[in-house]
């Protein structure tokens, strides 16, 4: 059944954007997250505090996706929700180039805010898209391929943090870049 994602028209346009979705979802999750306390306090913050603050902040987030799910079509609603995780990232890297910790901690929340509520998202849009009989094998192969991630990605975080070191800004612009990708 694993074989049967990928043939068929409708499957193949489906899986391959998914594919890199799922990817570029987990490797941004776990490269901000990772090493997301070293950066909080190289920024001048708390990371204990801020990151309680973040957790809560997807709560709210979560509540507004399953309003606008309600609306607006899941690819929409996934869209928005990028996009703004996107510009969280750019606000918050700007924040840190910029030596402005209180304004780092805000855009670090709404990072968490817009880019948790995506994998709420992508959970519930994988299996819509193919009809019953593969939607397991779907689910599987996209969640396998998101756990590939984890592999590499504390190393990347690693090796990001270790370069730029005293510019703590340069790692939230790598991240920046990878959920603006994802946004395309």
């Amino acid at each position: 059944a694993l074989g049967d994602i990928y043939h068929g028209e409708e499957f193949a346009r489906a899986t391959l954007p998914l594919c890199f979705i799922w990817l570029l979802q987990a490797t941004a999750y776990w490269g901000l997250t990772l090493f997301l306390p070293g950066f909080l306090v190289e920024s001048g913050l708390n990371p204990n505090f801020t990151l309680f603050l973040m957790v809560l902040c997807e709560l709210p987030g979560t509540a507004v996706i399953a309003y606008m799910l309600k609306k607006m079509s899941m690819s929409v609603c996934l869209r928005i929700f990028q996009g703004c995780a996107c510009l969280a990232c750019l606000w918050c890297t700007l924040s840190s180039y910029f030596n402005a910790p209180v304004v780092v901690a805000v855009a670090s929340c709404a990072i968490y805010f817009f880019l948790i509520p995506c994998w709420c998202i992508i959970y519930v849009l994988t299996p819509a898209v193919y009809p019953p009989l593969y939607r397991g094998s779907a689910s599987g192969l996209l969640s396998a391929i998101a756990g590939l991630t984890g592999l590499v990605s504390p190393f990347l975080s690693a090796a990001i943090s270790e370069s730029s070191e005293g510019r703590q800004w340069l790692y939230m612009a790598v991240w920046t870049v990878v959920v603006g990708v994802n946004f395309l």
